[in-house]
């Protein structure tokens, strides 16, 4: 029996050339890290986080004008591997081959590999279990894979400026670490642990005044952090869902947690 093949007539311009860009930064970070040298390793996790804001575009701007459907999901997904599954996999990769010895090469390119191939899993989930509407943005099961390479990036990014401070010394320091963040990070990605949606959880509705308290100190914080302020909001949010998680279970063990939903716009 012939298979019935369905043509896509119509797509979304904006939407679909933001989600391009996103991948388009993917490939480019790629390309940079093989330049090889601190400069460009700097610069493709650069990359990687100027595509964060593409991807938080583009579901947003298909919403707002209705025109999300599969054919931006899909493409969203493989732009999605590429920039935040294989860029700061071969990103952290590199790192560790060039800059580390205590690990043989071989283990960080199976770490590496476990990393993107757990990217390619929460995005594959992401596309059955998701859907356009406006309910399936609320949270998110699993770290988003846009967050995880946000954490690798971020850390990069830090590790290759000036040591000009004793903070400066200590992140220059924890690059020893990034073979155990990409196992880390991978289990994370694939787990079913519920992520808070950061825009659905401020920006929507109203909130108790402590909230706005809350976030005023945040604010506070993170400027007194500068440079150091992007790394340290990626490094809570990756640790929030295993510690509410845990803090559930404990205080409501009886209590089957809500089914979080698998979404990939960051935010």
């Amino acid at each position: 029996m012939p298979i019935k093949r369905r043509k896509v007539r119509r797509i979304a311009i904006v939407p679909t050339l933001l989600t391009l860009a996103n991948g388009v930064c993917g490939f480019l970070a790629i390309t940079k890290v093989g330049e090889g040298g601190t400069e460009n390793l700097v610069t493709a996790a650069q990359l990687i986080l100027l595509a964060m804001i593409f991807d938080s575009l583009d579901g947003a701007v298909a919403r707002l004008a209705r025109v999300a459907g599969n054919f931006g999901a899909q493409l969203d997904s493989l732009c999605d591997l590429v920039t935040f599954g294989a860029a700061p996999a071969y990103m952290a990769m590199r790192v560790g081959i060039d800059y580390d010895a205590y690990l043989p090469p071989q283990i960080l390119v199976i770490l590496a590999a476990f990393y993107f191939a757990c990217t390619a899993v929460r995005l594959a989930r992401f596309n059955v279990e998701t859907s356009p509407e406006e309910s399936s943005h609320q949270s998110f099961a699993g770290l988003p894979s846009p967050a995880a390479a946000g954490v690798l990036a971020t850390l990069i990014w830090v590790w290759g400026q000036p040591a000009d401070s004793t903070m400066g010394r200590l992140v220059q320091e924890l690059h020893h670490g990034v073979p155990f963040l990409l196992l880390v990070l991978g289990v994370l990605m694939i787990s079913r642990v519920r992520y808070e949606h950061m825009v659905s959880r401020f920006l929507r509705g109203t909130h108790p005044f402590v909230r706005l308290v809350e976030v005023l100190l945040t604010i506070v914080c993170l400027a007194a952090l500068r440079q150091y302020a992007l790394g340290l909001g990626f490094a809570i949010y990756m640790i929030s869902g295993p510690v509410l998680h845990v803090k559930q279970r404990l205080l409501r063990p009886d209590v089957e947690p809500e089914a979080p939903l698998a979404e990939e716009d960051f935010f």
